[in-house]
């Protein structure tokens, strides 16, 4: 499958949580704190149209397209989105991470933590989307009702857990608040994804932060 075809897959994926569940318990008061530019070796990727920085291995490849692009490509609710969407892609591109910008008004993004409400909307908006001609099943969305904080960003999780080509595959999401906007990372996975390029997906999305 071509590298574009890929990321169409995937944005298609990202768009299409339906199905969540909260685990039981309240939300600690303090934040997790992460603080990570990642594995010695990586290199650092700053995007100065959405305003983020992130650190990767030099093999993970950066491809990016227009909000434009991906418009008739899903149904998924882009009025808020930003203009580039950014992808970061394992070597094979069995797996690719996804990062977009979403813009409020700047009264509307609270300086700590993200509240539960706006994060449901989020995971719950992802919702809306619906794709075909992709074997792939949302099998459910797993809360984290923790508060992170994420190279002094406020941060919320989530885990995606989807059946593809038969293999199940969890997925991270992360909701972050820059000064002036949102950030979503996602990853997904597709078939011969391995559990190492899971792991470093993961990592790579903990080194997010806005840029300075």
């Amino acid at each position: 499958m071509k590298p574009f075809l890929v990321l169409l897959v995937l944005v298609c994926f990202l768009a299409a949580a339906g199905c969540i569940g909260s685990p039981p318990g309240s939300s600690p008061s303090a934040p997790i704190v992460i603080a990570s530019e990642g594995e010695p070796g990586w290199i650092p990727y700053t995007n100065t149209e959405t305003g983020f920085t992130l650190h990767k291995p030099a093999e993970w490849d950066i491809m990016s397209v227009t909000k434009t692009t991906l418009a008739d490509k899903t149904t998924m609710d882009l009025s808020r989105a930003m203009d580039r969407f950014v992808f970061v892609c394992s070597p094979d591109t069995t797996g690719c991470i996804m990062v977009y910008g979403l813009a409020y008004e700047p009264d509307a993004i609270p300086a700590s933590p993200i509240p539960d409400d706006r994060y449901r909307a989020f995971i719950i908006g992802a919702g809306s989307a619906q794709f075909t001609g992709i074997d792939m099943t949302i099998t459910r969305v797993e809360e984290d009702m923790r508060y992170y904080l994420i190279n002094g960003n406020p941060a919320r999780h989530a885990t995606f857990v989807v059946t593809v080509a038969g293999k199940e595959q969890a997925a991270d999401c992360y909701l972050i608040a820059g000064p002036s906007h949102y950030y979503a990372a996602w990853y997904a996975a597709r078939p011969g994804s391995s559990d190492a390029e899971v792991k470093t997906a993961s990592m790579i999305m903990q080194t997010l932060a806005a840029a300075a």
